[in-house]
């Protein structure tokens, strides 16, 4: 499914760039930090997909995807070539790729995700050498966090992530980040290509971006404001599933997209939003509420009662946090329904999306039971 969808936002034209005859280390190092700037704009379009709740679980995501999707195929010297982002996907279970295309994928991603500022993961690409008395590398691949406590390797040629296998010799390199390069023409002015990329970017920022670039003055409104943490509110205690099916939401990379989008138009930022949900998640987990990973156990054991959610909570805060978070409430409820399609058939997260259509009127109806209670309670 994640390779359907990346290929969808992709255009595949077949192409590959064939390395310099006879080239020696500098030659590959310099063309592939070059071919990393060229298809940065692209990087830009899937980047998302692969966003988790925290910058350790968005690497792994990475690797297993290539691990899953990409075939490991060594090269020979007359064919060295390096891939845009669609043909890496594309030809993954046919023609595989090699150490060059791995690492150029994932640190694509990774700078994608910096330069919308939805994390901050320093990164490098490792030139190795494992021959003594040889320092001309042999490998490549991506680190995370490099020269720190928190070095990362990230390396599908190898069985696992963070495997790593030692080496006699290393280089590090990084790309100059692309939009704040020095590559200003003779009058002062950024190049054609620059500016394109610049402008590329800023409208991939704002349409999958999820720092929510495209904030209004909703940001700022009393009444938004309020209805953001009511609906917070809602998702943390999972009134009527509403944080079960919120989830389920985020899963998927479409309907995440439409979500955030959503939730930025309120005012709000995507990292509250993940935030919030991840802490539903492990709630549920704990309960074994959620099972498996993403496309797989998509099991619910969760009762049809709200009430064991919201013990010891004042009554009155449901129906006021719902009356709150309304608009928010409406806007999502669609989702919902939309992510219930890529759900195995049959599954019960499955059945409790698809009556996502009827959230509206279960939250009032629940609340008005709640405001109902606490008027009755002596």
């Amino acid at each position: 499914m994640m390779k359907n969808l990346i290929l969808q936002n992709l255009k595949y034209k077949g192409e590959k760039k064939l390395l310099v005859e006879n080239q020696n280390v500098n030659d590959i190092i310099g063309q592939l930090l070059k071919h990393h700037e060229d298809h940065a704009v692209e990087y830009d379009k899937i980047s998302s997909f692969f966003i988790r709740e925290t910058p350790l679980k968005t690497i792994k995501s990475i690797f297993n995807f290539l691990k899953n999707n990409v075939d490991y195929v060594v090269e020979n010297t007359e064919n060295q070539r390096l891939k845009s982002p669609s043909v890496i996907v594309y030809s993954g279970k046919t023609t595989g790729s090699d150490c060059k295309n791995y690492s150029l994928f994932i640190n694509g991603i990774l700078d994608s995700l910096n330069r919308k500022k939805v994390f901050n993961i320093p990164f490098c690409y490792r030139f190795s050498s494992y021959k003594y008395l040889d320092t001309n590398p042999q490998h490549v691949f991506a680190v995370a966090y490099p020269n720190t406590k928190f070095e990362l390797w990230i390396d599908p040629v190898l069985n696992k992530f963070n495997e790593r296998k030692n080496y006699t010799y290393k280089i590090d390199k990084k790309p100059m980040a692309l939009y704040s390069m020095s590559g200003i023409d003779s009058i002062g002015r950024k190049t054609r290509e620059e500016r394109k990329a610049k402008r590329s970017s800023k409208k991939s920022g704002r349409r999958y971006g999820e720092n929510c670039k495209g904030r209004t003055l909703t940001k700022y409104s009393p009444i938004f404001i309020l209805a953001r943490k009511s609906y917070l509110l809602l998702l943390r205690l999972n009134f009527l599933k509403m944080g079960y099916k919120m989830y389920f939401v985020l899963q998927n990379p479409q309907t995440r997209i439409k979500a955030i989008e959503k939730w930025c138009k309120f005012g709000g930022t995507g990292k509250t939003l993940l935030q919030t949900v991840a802490k539903v998640e492990r709630k549920l987990r704990m309960k074994r509420k959620i099972t498996g990973g993403i496309g797989i156990g998509l099991g619910c054991s969760c009762s049809t009662s709200y009430a064991g959610e919201t013990i010891g909570l004042a009554p009155a805060v449901i129906p006021a946090a719902y009356s709150s978070a309304l608009p928010i409430i409406t806007a999502m409820s669609s989702l919902m329904v939309a992510a219930s399609r890529f759900l195995p058939s049959g599954s019960k997260a499955k059945q409790i999306l698809e009556t996502s259509s009827e959230v509206v009127s279960d939250v009032s109806a629940a609340a008005s039971e709640f405001s109902d209670s606490s008027d009755n309670t002596e």
